[in-house]
């Protein structure tokens, strides 16, 4: 009974709503994601909230606002909570547009509080499809592209209380091992142990 009740409040709690207009849709496995990363511990904790991801993953909505699991010291949405929310999400659209055979990592991001969050903001991401292209073509060219990615968290009445910009890094599999395979032996070369296959970019 109780997990039933867990359920219906899940899905009522998963009903699409956009926070922009916009005219794309969502799909059944993109609403499937949507409530699958809103239950997941690592995004759950951060108090955002994914409220839209468009069938072809260009577009995706989120939001926060001020509750018990993210106040600070001055009574407003604390900064980690900010951050946390918007980190995974480019990341996530660009894995799902160029699939498994690519290596994408987040490399950098920069962010400006503007305004302190007292009430409920969203945030836009939007990945269009000329980036698309021209990844597409760097990746053919080089294996490889960064992408730099801008994204602002805003109010019922259009005031910007955060702007990010995120870098996120995507390569061929080969190209990334290659990479890889390189930095090893400049390591070695210089007498460094290597502990992890996962070096930095």
């Amino acid at each position: 009974m109780l997990i039933s009740y867990i359920c219906i409040i899940l899905i009522i709690n998963n009903i699409i709503v956009k926070e922009f207009e916009t005219t794309r849709k969502e799909s059944f496995y993109t609403k499937l994601y949507k409530l699958g990363l809103n239950i997941y511990p690592a995004y759950r904790r951060s108090s955002g909230k994914v409220r839209f991801i468009s069938d072809d993953w260009r577009e995706m909505h989120i939001c926060i606002k001020l509750g018990l699991r993210n106040w600070n010291i001055n009574m407003t949405v604390f900064g980690g909570s900010i951050y946390a929310s918007i980190d995974p999400i480019f990341a996530i659209q660009l894995r799902n547009i160029f699939g498994k055979e690519y290596v994408i990592w987040d490399k950098e991001a920069h962010i400006v509080f503007k305004k302190p969050i007292k009430k409920k903001v969203v945030a836009k991401f939007i990945i269009e499809d000329a980036t698309i292209d021209e990844i597409r073509k760097s990746l053919k060219d080089k294996g490889e592209y960064y992408l730099t990615l801008p994204v602002e968290f805003v109010d019922k009445s259009g005031n910007v209380h955060m702007k990010a910009t995120k870098v996120v890094y995507i390569a061929t599999k080969e190209s990334y091992s290659i990479k890889i395979q390189k930095k090893k032996e400049a390591l070695k070369n210089r007498n460094i142990p290597t502990y992890s296959d996962k070096l930095e970019c």
